[in-house]
């Protein structure tokens, strides 16, 4: 089935190949009723994804135990800073643009985030000292 292919999309985790044939090249098609059955004016578009080395090493490392083990660990950690600053902040996605302003808008709300903690930890200190 002749057509146009459209670029490959270069992304850092995948590739995505994608392909577009005309109206004109699926109607003349034995196969059109199998390949798009609800498909009867238009030609047909399919969007190939394949994953880069770097993804298919990470994929079988992540498949070990050991990875599985300290990914749980992480969630437990990690993923309750992320919650709060969602949650307690509001920070849903970021009011300014460029990278720099983005990176400091982030490291205002971990300072904020790491600062609460700070106080938190101070008062459990303190409160069993004083009894």
């Amino acid at each position: 089935m002749p057509g146009r292919q459209a670029p490959a999309l270069r992304r850092t985790a995948q590739t995505q190949v994608g392909y577009a044939a005309w109206a004109r090249d699926c109607q003349s098609c034995p196969l059109k009723p199998q390949c798009c059955p609800g498909n009867q004016h238009r030609g047909r578009g399919l969007l190939r994804t394949e994953e880069t080395e770097a993804m298919i090493a990470f994929r079988r490392k992540m498949a070990t135990p050991g990875a599985q083990q300290q990914y749980r660990r992480r969630s437990r950690v990690i993923e309750f800073c992320h919650a709060w600053i969602k949650s307690k902040l509001g920070f849903r996605q970021f009011h300014l643009r460029r990278l720099a302003k983005v990176q400091t808008e982030m490291l205002w709300a971990c300072l904020s985030y790491n600062f609460q903690q700070w106080i938190r930890l101070r008062k459990l200190q303190v409160a069993p000292a004083t009894t």
